[in-house]
């Protein structure tokens, strides 16, 4: 297989670069924004917040199931036409979005939009790093992964101002624009980066399984954490899950052309990346899902404290992440995905520690050390998995290395949801059994549960050390 011919000058690079970053900002807003939007769609349409769920839901679905597929045809077919495809997907789904009549009509719209986001995901990285030479690589993910910061890190706020200048729907139609100069832009600058495999043909039956079991998973994940994981609805999910997992690995290990080519995970430092890539997505999700809740339902913060605070985890981000993709290129990715998962972890240790009485102070400092570490660690990370594959399946790795890192965040978001919640409840009849007063017994067992469910992130953080010192330049593991 054979790819096109790079760009020949310097400029053409960043030109493809600044192309990319702006499907990157835009698909990185549907992870912020949505947060701002769905209480109010529940009343607009209403319906309950379990209805309403699914306008996230499907989107997570769609995107997930999607990523590795869409990567696999980009890679064989051409990432620039899969590219301009997707963001065309995404742009329709905006417009659909904004214009629903209904709940049903809404979410409809969301699945459309995360076809296209799913390329956003996997190919944007893949389509800067195929124009950059190897020792330039971590700056461009670095830079990459800035920008997608960016759009984390100011997503809430739009999204606020949006809906409260346009309504709901002002969230949708004006973000049309991005999307639109991505996909024009594209058009215009980005050379196609084309395999010639015309022997090529879709693993249908992996593409399958894979949607399968990325549905299931979620599924069991997301209402998991509502109902309890043990109700026999979710645990009938769960088994789905596992089982189409099963399915999974069976007939890629079986087929000529599989979705995913499992022979990469025998090349160690492709492993221990991704699977790190999964413990930092944990135990990252575990503080910025918790942190909220315990600052507001806790200590009584105002909502403005609370963004303030957790603009204190996206601002390291966006400074750091292009500085570690350049010193990644130059002294190795194990030093620094390493020290990342280190700062990481004993932020959430800091914050794990059960405290009679809080300061600021301590929670300010181990939310920062988890936004230091996640942006040490996440453009180094990347590097490491798309540069211990061939060229030609440099989309396939940036969707795993996405993908992973995601199922992570969802898992650390359900199962810290689950223990707080249970955690809070223990504590709450505990102190009601004593005579504390509801409202005083409710604040206090927001505080006791917090630092219980927040040590589950620690630890599963802690592993994404061990398996970050594995890694390894030899291609078997």
């Amino acid at each position: 297989m054979t790819i096109s011919k790079r760009g020949e000058s310097n400029s053409y690079r960043w030109w493809v670069l600044l192309t990319v970053s702006l499907g990157s900002i835009s698909v990185a807003f549907d992870n912020s924004i949505l947060v701002t939007v769905l209480p109010r769609l529940a009343a607009v349409f209403r319906t309950d917040s379990s209805v309403v769920s699914w306008v996230n839901l499907v989107y997570l679905i769609t995107s997930q199931s999607l990523m590795l597929v869409l990567a696999r045809i980009g890679d064989t077919k051409g990432r620039r036409k899969v590219f301009m495809t997707g963001m065309a997907f995404y742009t329709a789904g905006l417009i659909g979005c904004a214009c629903a009549q209904n709940v049903a009509s809404l979410i409809a719209a969301r699945a459309i939009q995360g076809v296209g986001a799913a390329t956003g995901y996997s190919l944007t990285m893949a389509m800067a790093v195929a124009v950059f030479p190897p020792e330039e690589r971590g700056k461009a993910i670095g830079i990459l992964a800035g920008c997608g910061s960016a759009g984390l890190v100011v997503g809430p706020v739009i999204g606020g101002l949006l809906l409260d200048l346009l309504g709901w729907r002002g969230v949708f139609y004006a973000r049309t624009p991005i999307a639109m100069a991505a996909l024009l832009m594209t058009w215009l600058i980005v050379k196609e980066q084309k395999g010639e495999d015309k022997a090529f043909r879709l693993d249908v039956v992996g593409a399958a399984g894979m949607a399968c079991f990325v549905t299931s998973y979620l599924v069991f994940l997301s209402f998991g954490g509502k109902r309890g994981f043990f109700t026999p609805s979710v645990l009938a999910a769960g088994a789905l899950s596992a089982a189409s997992l099963i399915w999974f690995v069976i007939t890629e290990n079986r087929a000529r052309q599989p979705v995913l080519r499992l022979g990469l995970f025998r090349r160690r430092l492709f492993a221990a990346s991704t699977v790190t890539g999964f413990f930092n997505g944990w135990g990252a999700a575990t503080m910025t899902f918790l942190v909220p809740f315990y600052l507001v339902q806790g200590l009584g913060f105002s909502g403005s404290a609370v963004g303030l605070t957790m603009a204190i985890v996206a601002a390291p981000l966006l400074v750091f992440s292009p500085v570690a993709g350049r010193l990644s290129d130059r002294f190795g990715t194990t030093v620094l995905c390493t020290l990342g998962m280190v700062f990481g972890t004993v932020g959430l240790f800091l914050l794990s520690r059960p405290i009679s009485n809080p300061s600021y102070t301590a929670i300010a400092v181990g939310v920062a050390l988890v936004g230091i570490g996640t942006a040490v660690f996440l453009a180094p990370n990347n590097s490491a998995i798309v540069g211990s594959v061939p060229k030609e399946m440099l989309a396939l790795a940036a969707g795993v290395a996405v993908a992973t890192r995601q199922v992570g965040t969802s898992s650390g978001v359900a199962i810290a949801g689950a223990l707080y919640g249970s955690y809070q409840s223990r504590h709450f009849m505990d102190l009601a059994a004593k005579g504390v007063e509801m409202a005083a017994a409710k604040r206090l067992a927001s505080i006791a549960g917090f630092p219980e469910a927040m040590l589950i992130g620690a630890i599963v953080s802690t592993l994404g050390i061990a398996t970050s010192l594995v890694r390894s330049q030899g291609r078997r593991g």
